[in-house]
């Protein structure tokens, strides 16, 4: 749970002071409001339109999270309805062990991930890719470089580690394939 505060300073956290109506200090102001958050309930594919009636209904009673107190000051402070996106608390990945003791690998992408997804996020290092000499671990997280050069349909990387290892565990944030070169 994040540290919410009024008064942040120095600290890491979240800063929260309530919605303001400042509609009286600047002229009238849209009736209009939108959020993005975390929910306990709520589709993920559109956004919902979210009024005092049907808060708790639609995303679940969380008065302690930080998007859930600000959409209801808003339905407190006049506004009639608010457009709620809910998006996932995080992404979970999917990891997958292999035997073998190559520092070469190759990867490739389970549809509907495309190459192209896949070499990206190779490159932007969203893949986590670790080394044991078990094949219960415990697991060392590694470095890897892409290699520019790869047989076509595929994307090949390079385990960088002095380690000596039997297995490569490789997690992704979607199913892939993967080999020894």
């Amino acid at each position: 749970m994040p540290n919410i505060t009024e008064i942040l300073a120095n600290e890491s956290g979240l800063q929260y002071s309530g919605v303001e109506d400042a509609s009286s200090k600047t002229g009238s102001y849209p009736n209009i409001g939108a959020i993005t958050g975390v929910f306990k309930r709520g589709c993920y594919n559109k956004p919902m339109t979210i009024t005092k009636a049907n808060q708790r209904a639609m995303l679940g009673y969380d008065p302690e999270n930080p998007a859930y107190a600000a959409i209801a000051d808003a339905l407190d402070a006049g506004l009639p309805s608010v457009q709620v996106l809910r998006i996932k608390a995080g992404v979970e990945l999917i990891c997958q062990n292999f035997e073998f003791a190559s520092i070469y690998v190759r990867l490739t992408p389970v549809p509907p991930i495309s190459l192209a997804k896949l070499l990206a996020d190779a490159k932007n290092k969203i893949l986590n890719v670790s080394i044991s000499r078990d094949a219960q671990g415990p697991w060392e997280t590694v470095n890897y470089t892409v290699n520019n050069e790869t047989p076509a349909g595929t994307v090949s990387f390079t385990i960088q580690s002095n380690n000596e290892f039997n297995y490569v565990r490789v997690c992704a944030p979607y199913q892939v394939d993967l080999y020894a070169v």
